[in-house]
């Protein structure tokens, strides 16, 4: 209803300022734990409540381990320049859960096969994004992002994980993300985007999308690009 889609756009916009505030905070020396306090800090300032173990969802290998893991809240590591951190935050506001964020390089820009990888993973956003429309499902989706990632020279387009699921007072309300469902009018939908690799050169994206007959329309506002110090 038009209620609900705008207590997601403000959970969204909220989480969107808990990303920004903590960038912001970085400085050399850092630590995980540290990094994790200050989104909880930003976000339960700006109004909203997370969960234990923490907001945080993706864990972040070091060096060229290319593993997807889920972070348990005991990890912990200095945040170094140059590391792409993937922002996939969880959290309520007024009952309604907010999800997603992007890759963060670490004070800097990217370099090298990470610039390749977060450039196709922006385009790759932008294009799946503009079809998601009644009628389509994710199935199509997902083979339509794979082929964009071969076209745009990534090394292994077959190892990027495309998915969806719901958004509102659960973050899996449409059921599970291999239910191959149709896309449905005033659906709110978050795109997930990820392009394993390693902590310089992987690739994240999530927006929170709502589904109209022109196509999607992202909540963040913020771009597929990744945010950079």
């Amino acid at each position: 209803t038009p209620v609900e889609i705008e207590l997601l756009r403000r959970a969204t916009a909220l989480n969107r300022a808990a990303i920004e505030r903590t960038t912001q905070a970085w400085e050399k020396g850092m630590r995980w734990r540290e990094l994790n306090r200050a989104y909880h800090a930003a976000a339960v300032d700006l109004g909203g409540f997370v969960r234990d173990p923490g907001a945080m969802v993706w864990g972040h290998p070091r060096g060229a381990d290319a593993t997807l893991t889920l972070q348990t809240g005991l990890e912990d590591f200095e945040v170094e320049r140059g590391q792409h951190v993937m922002f996939d935050c969880h959290g309520t506001l007024d009952l309604y859960c907010w999800d997603g964020g992007k890759t963060w390089v670490v004070g800097g820009e990217p370099q090298g096969e990470g610039k390749r990888n977060l450039r196709a993973t922006a385009q790759v956003a932008e294009a799946l994004i503009s079809e998601m429309k009644p009628g389509r499902r994710p199935s199509e989706l997902q083979a339509k992002g794979r082929e964009l990632y071969r076209k745009a020279g990534v090394a292994d387009a077959e190892s990027a994980v495309i998915f969806f699921h719901g958004l509102g007072l659960s973050h899996w309300d449409i059921g599970e993300t291999t239910a191959d469902w149709r896309f449905e009018a005033g659906m709110v939908v978050p795109l997930h985007i990820v392009y394993p690799g390693g902590e310089r050169s992987r690739a994240w994206l999530e927006e929170v999308v709502l589904v109209t007959e022109q196509g999607g329309e992202p909540f963040f506002g913020w771009g597929y690009e990744p945010l950079l110090a």
